[in-house]
């Protein structure tokens, strides 16, 4: 899934930030975020926490995090991200437009007559999405990366008496001063203070309790929003506290998602679309329809729900996404010529992805399948109707990528009957060839053979399939249309434009490029998908599909002149072919012909004569090796 903007189709998880035990963010936190531009700044000029308690600490924390691409199910974890003392939020309403000095008087308006929306709202003229577009994977960055559902604030607890009522109070300022500027933020995270005990006389450990409550009282935090550690306390200790912490901040954290669904739900409910910051411009554009906004509501409703991890609400609301996405007052309404038509098919496949997540999740496997086939038949019609048709370059790459979409989710859903660790293994050793129908799928004669979710092998090797159906079609596009776009007129330009699907794939001049120009590597795709197959058909010893793979495996080294490499995959398996056994003659000498021309190439003579006089004692003709080899 790795063409798809990340956050658009990664499973969710509650983000927790932590603050004070980094005084050197990660690198990646570094890089410029749009999102961040004008951002609310959160400031503190308290240091950071050193020391090795401190360290600990933070490493503890940081293995509650979790990746979303490898767990799932009760498992599904917490994202969490480090900061320093000071942080930035992204704003939650946009900055008032600039108003043109050559406007006429009249049509002068004063900034706060200015009805202001979210940076990222169809309303605001400098969102991506105005005036007419469904969503932006920005909006789910936003909720997954930046904005936190509970910070942790982490703060040193002296333990000298003559200095604990003085640095008491600077904690009580400080702690207030943060209060006041999450709240001026807009943002409801749940505020939490850990305070780390500095070393100092384990007598004055009886006052911590009171310093502690007046701490509170001053600060106005309850029992569950400040916490306190020992200066000795054990890795262990620091474990078994850091778990219990965020078991108690639990509830509180699924709140803070479910505020932000209600607010979602009352905004779809609402009669009448808010006016926009700036009216779109007369007789060019159009605001987007009311079917389009409750596709942006049901996204977001079931967004929030996986972050709490209530996968059943968040698949129906997925599903009413998707069925009003689909419906005549949305994607139809669509140009294909239009940008706004290859957004909705990405918000299609972030709908599609996430909704056969949930199935999965839920143990459907039938039903994911039915849902995988499903969106793929509704989007080569809305495709074939609207957009520029499924005899490019373009769709194969899709079905290519389609295909992987399925295998990384089975991979992600690690469904016991088929994850390789599982001990519900077949009679032998063997892993299942595909998943037991499930109990909400239809009796037994209404389940097509296809519509059982097989292992990933299948997928994979259905996507390397079309990857070579994409390379033929990309030979085929005419040299005029490979020239680079600074080299080729505007006219031809505006024409590629609308003959080339290039929905998540490169141009023509990339995907096929003139000769001596680099471009798209098809067979670094084609290998890569191939061989990871061959693992998932070799571990269930499927013998011939393994054979079958090899061979596809060696052709594709062939093609691209990788003689040793191919050689090295065909001569281990030449001895003990199945084919051979089971007089599958036509496959055997396709075979033998392709090891020989590895083997003329390599130098071993052994082998060719081996297969020279397997092959000839058969009556093949030599001269066939090119017609096997084409095949």
């Amino acid at each position: 899934m790795d063409s798809y903007p990340l956050h658009y189709v990664a499973l969710n998880r509650p983000l927790l930030l932590l603050s004070g035990l980094d005084s050197d963010p990660p690198a990646h936190h570094h890089h410029h975020d749009p999102l961040l531009d004008n951002g609310f700044h959160i400031d503190s000029d308290f240091p950071p926490l050193h020391g090795g308690l401190a360290e600990e600490l933070r490493n503890v924390f940081l293995q509650e995090d979790a990746d979303s691409s490898t767990i799932r199910g009760s498992e599904a974890g917490l994202k969490i991200k480090t900061a320093g003392r000071s942080y930035t939020l992204p704003r939650r309403k946009a900055d008032p437009p600039t108003v043109s000095r050559s406007s006429s008087p009249a049509d002068e308006q004063p900034p706060s007559s200015f009805v202001l929306h979210s940076p990222l709202s169809p309303l605001t003229p400098s969102s991506p999405t105005f005036p007419d577009g469904l969503l932006s994977p920005l909006w789910v960055t936003k909720h997954q990366s930046l904005v936190p559902a509970a910070v942790f604030n982490f703060f040193p607890l002296s333990l000298d008496p003559n200095m604990s009522s003085l640095r008491d109070n600077q904690l009580k300022i400080e702690i207030n001063g943060l209060k006041k500027q999450w709240a001026a933020s807009g943002f409801k995270s749940r505020l939490v203070v850990v305070l780390l005990s500095e070393e100092g006389e384990s007598r004055y450990l009886a006052d911590v309790d009171d310093r502690v409550a007046g701490i509170r009282r001053a600060t106005n935090l309850d029992q569950r929003s400040v916490f306190v550690l020992p200066p000795d306390a054990t890795p262990a200790e620091l474990k078994e506290f850091t778990g219990s912490l965020l078991s108690l901040l639990q509830p509180s954290i699924m709140e803070y998602y479910r505020d932000l669904s209600k607010h979602a739900r009352r905004k779809r409910s609402r009669s009448s679309i808010p006016p926009p910051t700036l009216p779109p411009t007369s007789g060019t554009s159009q605001t987007l329809s009311h079917h389009g906004w409750n596709v942006r509501y049901e996204f977001k409703l079931g967004v929030f729900a996986e972050f709490r991890q209530e996968m059943d609400a968040a698949c129906r609301n997925y599903q009413s996404a998707y069925d009003t996405l689909f419906g005549q007052e949305v994607f139809e309404n669509i140009p294909g010529w239009n940008p706004r038509f290859n957004d909705a098919r990405l918000l299609a496949d972030a709908l599609a992805i996430r909704i056969i997540r949930c199935l999965l999740w839920a143990g459907q496997a039938s039903v994911a399948v039915r849902s995988w086939v499903h969106h793929r038949t509704r989007t080569q019609d809305i495709v074939d109707r609207r957009g520029k048709g499924t005899g490019n370059y373009g769709w194969e790459a899709w079905e290519s990528r389609w295909s992987i979409v399925m295998a990384e989710l089975i991979r992600w859903a690690q469904i016991p009957s088929l994850f390789e660790d599982t001990a519900h293994l077949q009679a032998g050793g063997q892993y299942p060839i595909f998943v037991s129908p499930d109990s909400a799928a239809p009796a037994a004669g209404g389940l097509y053979p296809w519509e059982q979710l097989h292992h990933e092998g299948y997928w994979l090797y259905r996507s390397a399939r079309h990857s070579m159906t994409r390379r033929t079609l990309a030979q085929q596009i005419p040299e005029e249309d490979r020239v680079p776009p600074g080299q080729s007129p505007a006219s031809q330009i505006a024409s590629k434009s609308y003959l080339y699907d290039t929905y998540l794939v490169p141009e023509p001049h990339l995907e096929a490029p003139q000769g001596g120009s680099s471009g798209f590597d098809h067979s670094d795709l084609i290998l890569s998908t191939l061989k990871t197959s061959l693992e998932e058909f070799s571990k269930r010893n499927q013998m011939r599909k393994v054979e079958s793979l090899s061979l596809e495996i060696a052709d594709e080294y062939l093609r691209i002149g990788s003689w040793h490499e191919a050689h090295s995959i065909l001569r281990p398996l030449w001895s003990n072919l199945s084919w051979r056994r089971s007089g599958w003659w036509q496959l055997m000498a396709r075979f033998g012909w392709a090891l020989r021309e590895c083997a003329l190439r390599v130098q071993d003579a052994e082998s060719i004569i081996q297969i020279d006089w397997e092959l000839l004692s058969k009556g093949a003709d030599p001269i066939s090796f090119s017609l096997c080899f084409a095949l």
